[in-house]
């Protein structure tokens, strides 16, 4: 017969599966090395929820998480929601909470304890963003900015806003550019 073959799509149920590592549902994800360009390809996840941050391996075909995680921590934020999260190296990591409490951990260390924690006196954490480099930490919450000294853990400057920041992000970590979602608009900095 010359009938053309049927073909059934799969659908995106078909081709999930459930990675079990946390129970109060994950908040924020980070790549590691960030992919900011096509030769940096991601080996590294770190995921986090009010009951778990979690940093695993990716798989080698890069499209699967290895179980169990490399390392664990319970609590991370003393059962505080965990909005934010953002790799600055292979070995250290930060996470933000909803009481404005900035935590900076040693992957290595296998997250027993934070190597800071930084109270920026802000609302709810919504993102975070770092320049390595210059030593600088951003993070957007429910009442604006906030910029970290990254080496000390001091915050150097809180911007408020009229509305609610709920994202940003940055071109690369080396270009000092910050895109914020604040309120309705895009704001570039």
């Amino acid at each position: 017969s010359n009938a053309p073959a049927s073909v059934t799509p799969l659908s995106l149920d078909d081709m999930s599966r459930t990675i079990d590592l946390h129970y109060r549902g994950v908040r924020a994800i980070s790549l590691w090395p960030r992919p900011e360009s096509r030769e940096a390809t991601p080996y590294v996840v770190a995921t986090v929820s009010k009951d778990l941050l979690a940093v695993s391996k990716l798989g080698e075909n890069g499209c699967s998480i290895e179980v169990p995680a490399l390392c664990q921590v319970a609590n991370p934020h003393n059962i505080t929601d965990v909005n934010a999260l953002k790799h600055e190296s292979l070995q250290r990591l930060w996470s933000g909470d909803n009481q404005g409490i900035v935590k900076c951990w040693d992957v290595g260390e296998a997250l027993q304890r934070p190597l800071c924690e930084v109270d920026t006196g802000s609302g709810v954490m919504t993102g975070l963003e770092i320049w390595s480099e210059a030593g600088v930490l951003a993070g957007s919450h429910s009442n604006g900015l906030v910029w970290v000294d990254s080496k000390t853990g001091k915050v150097i400057r809180r911007q408020t806003t009229k509305n609610a920041v709920g994202k940003l992000s940055t071109v690369d970590h080396a270009t000092p550019v910050l895109f914020a979602g604040i309120g309705p608009d895009l704001m570039q900095y």
